[in-house]
């Protein structure tokens, strides 16, 4: 299965622990650096361990992780091989290339 973190998640929370931001809000504290290592570990418990055992396939809205996980696809060509995307959804790879290979095609697909 393909698991990622989002845009936003681990690195970017990183970051703002170590680096002031490029814009200070008026009124807003000094910057100070703080260890990094609390906000990204409850970021990846709360998006990702938390998220993904129960996350659903935003075509077909079924559950897209198998409850057992001896049951988890390995075969990216799968039917049931879960892709995580840029737009941080996840889905199966058949509903996916269904949707991608789905007239309309004019004007790009768009996040379902």
């Amino acid at each position: 299965a393909v698991v990622s973190t989002q845009s936003t998640g681990g690195v970017e929370l990183s970051r703002r622990c170590v680096v002031a931001p490029a814009l200070q809000k008026k009124g807003d504290p000094p910057f100070k650096v703080k260890p990094s290592i609390l906000p990204v570990a409850e970021y990846l418990i709360r998006d990702c361990i938390k998220f993904y055992p129960t996350a659903q396939c935003s075509i077909c809205d079924n559950q897209t992780f198998p409850t057992d996980p001896k049951d988890v696809t390995q075969d990216i060509r799968g039917p049931l091989y879960v892709e995580y995307v840029y737009c941080s959804h996840v889905f199966h790879h058949k509903c996916l290339d269904k949707y991608i290979k789905t007239p309309p095609f004019k004007g790009g697909k768009k996040c379902p």
